[in-house]
């Protein structure tokens, strides 16, 4: 099943940083880029949730999955998606409901044209511990051979804290935080996956306290969040509320994943700047439609 993508030019603009950014709809003033090799617009792609379900898997040759849509993918600066499962090589393949994937079906969206991955979701402790120390193993072996993803959500060192990843791209600093609502397999789940629950008043503070932190080192901070109810055409009260706070704070963009199905895009203004909110964008590649198959590996 693939769902349209949503495209998105950033352009800087006035703002207390030293760079601002606006959606490019109904935006105030945009002066020249203080750095003269920085173009004054990104193009960048938002895609939902990329999930492993069994006829994906099953392909000899998972880049055909991508054949339709690679060359929007690759025509713009950016795309960022959610993946939606974990990677354990030494592992057998598995689908609903708990998944694991090899790296050659990563890798296919990889190449695909898909940049930049949350990796934190309700799937992502699926195989527990290994699967995150799979995944995280599995993707920086992409990012050595190709030069990306860059990824955020997951980490194998509970010591190491959930900060912004950091992108640089064509002169523009941007960061990329991705959290989880919560994880299907909790039991151990919380020091690896960054799980953040819009319903617990001090996850939220800490995670709040944490963007308004990182907001000036950043021309653009993008939030990327899994949660909310699955199937539900419009966004909760309080998911929406969390989003916004997660605006006020200092988030240019928040990008929602997580109901599998489109939810409406709001544009919010802060400090006189348009910024965005994209409650859910449904999945790119799903084959949730289907019934499950059993997958022998």
């Amino acid at each position: 099943m693939l769902l349209p993508a949503l495209p998105v030019l950033w352009a800087a603009c006035d703002s207390p940083r030293r760079y601002g950014a606006s959606t490019g709809i109904g935006a105030g003033p945009r002066p020249a880029p203080l750095l003269q090799h920085r173009p004054p617009t990104l193009e960048l792609t938002f895609v939902g949730d990329i999930m492993a379900h069994t006829p994906h898997q099953r392909m000899p040759a998972p880049e055909l999955i991508y054949r339709e849509v690679s060359g929007v993918l690759q025509s713009d600066d950016l795309t960022f998606a959610n993946l939606e499962f974990p990677i354990d090589d030494a592992a057998p393949q598995a689908t609903y409901p708990s998944f694991n994937a090899h790296s050659p079906f990563a890798r296919a969206a990889v190449e695909a044209g898909v940049d930049v991955l949350s990796v934190a979701n309700n799937h992502s402790f699926d195989q527990g511990l290994p699967g995150v120390v799979g995944t995280r193993r599995a993707l920086a072996a992409i990012t050595g051979q190709v030069g990306r993803p860059w990824i955020s959500g997951i980490r194998s060192n509970p010591s190491v804290p959930f900060v912004p990843t950091l992108i640089e791209h064509r002169g523009w600093v941007i960061g990329y935080l991705a959290a989880t609502q919560h994880a299907n397999l909790k039991a151990g789940a919380e020091p690896y996956v960054h799980i953040v629950d819009y319903d617990d008043a001090a996850q939220v503070e800490r995670f709040l306290s944490g963007v308004r932190a990182a907001a000036p080192s950043f021309d653009l901070l993008i939030v990327s969040y899994h949660g909310g109810v699955e199937l539900a055409a419009t966004p909760e009260p309080a998911k929406l509320a969390f989003f916004e706070g997660v605006i006020r704070a200092g988030a240019d963009i928040v990008h929602g994943h997580h109901p599998h199905v489109l939810q409406p895009v709001s544009r919010p203004w802060r400090a006189g700047n348009q910024k965005l909110i994209m409650s859910s964008t449904g999945n790119l590649i799903s084959g949730m439609a289907m019934p499950p198959i059993r997958i022998s590996s």
